[in-house]
Order: structure tokens, then C-alpha cells, then sequence
């Protein structure tokens, strides 16, 4: 499937080079870009981070109106990563830009890399308690608690987001 993905992208590009109308080329590149981000969830989703993060770059330098949400995926990375140096560096040039949901989940994931999971749990249940509906945060927090040995807790902040 990523190779067919990452195929639609190369006739995308051979199109792009070919010479579009304006409005033609727009949809094209709105396509690549999705195309893009898919390919690079995928990527992040079977274990493959690093080359996730180079098509995230690649996708901010063509598409640098997504610069916000694809620098929050790269940090999100890079401390799933063990990369803490560049989360916190590409972190502190978006943190005034980022929601206030956005700013917890990225705490939480920061002091998930460092092996605090007390303190990101409480974070993650600040971005439940901003966005009901975030189950990303549910979840993280529930392997919070997992790694804390509170089950019961786990079953409960899971349960809230739905």
C-alpha cells in the first residue's frame, strides 16, 4: 500500500513538473500533501519514525501553511524516539502557537520519553479535561497508569473520553 501511496506521489510530482494551471496545480499539491501524510503515518504507525520525520520535513518546506501540525507530529516523534534535544528544540519554536490542549499533550509525551509517567499522566488529564473527546490523551494517559500499576485508575480515564 505505501508503495502505490508513494507511486501516486511520484506521477503527482511528474504532473507538477509538466506545468498546471494555477488552480489545477493547487489541488494537486493539496493531494501530494495528503498523500504525504499518510505515507508518513503509516510509516510512524509499522515502527519506521525516522522516515517519517524526513517526509514531515519534506512536507513543511512545500506546504509551510501545515508548518503548526506537522512540527507537532515531529515532536510527538522525536520523543517517541528517545530524541528529547530536538522535540524540546522544535518545541520551543511553535509553543506560543500551540492550544493549550496541544501544549499538555506535548508535555505528556516529553515526560513520557523521560520515563516520568506520574507527572505525564496529569498532563494528558488536563487535555482530557480541555477536549473530552481527545481519546489520544485517554489513552496515553491509561499507559500512564498502566506503567504505574493502577489499573483501576486506566479503565476509568478511558472510559471518560467516550
Amino acid at each position: 500500500a505505501l508503495d502505490r501511496m508513494y507511486g501516486l506521489v511520484y506521477h503527482l510530482d511528474q504532473a507538477l513538473l509538466a506545468g498546471l494551471p494555477y488552480v489545477q496545480e493547487q489541488r494537486v499539491i493539496k493531494y501530494k500533501t495528503s498523500l504525504l501524510v499518510q505515507v508518513a503515518g503509516a510509516l510512524a504507525g509499522s515502527g519506521s519514525i525516522q522516515p517519517a520525520i524526513k517526509l514531515l520535513k519534506q512536507i513543511k518546506t512545500f506546504q509551510p501553511e501545515l508548518s503548526l501540525p506537522v512540527s507537532n507530529a515531529m515532536i510527538r516523534l522525536y520523543y517517541q524516539v528517545g530524541n528529547i534535544f530536538k522535540g524540546e528544540t522544535l518545541l520551543g519554536e511553535i509553543q506560543d502557537r500551540l492550544s493549550e490542549e496541544e501544549r499538555e499533550m506535548n508535555a505528556g509525551f516529553k515526560l513520557i520519553a523521560h520515563g516520568e509517567y506520574s507527572e505525564a499522566y496529569q498532563h494528558f488529564a488536563r487535555a482530557v479535561n480541555v477536549n473530552p473527546t481527545n481519546t489520544v490523551a485517554s489513552i496515553n494517559g491509561a499507559v500512564c497508569l498502566l506503567y504505574l500499576g493502577r489499573l483501576g485508575g486506566q479503565y476509568y480515564t478511558v472510559r471518560r473520553s467516550h
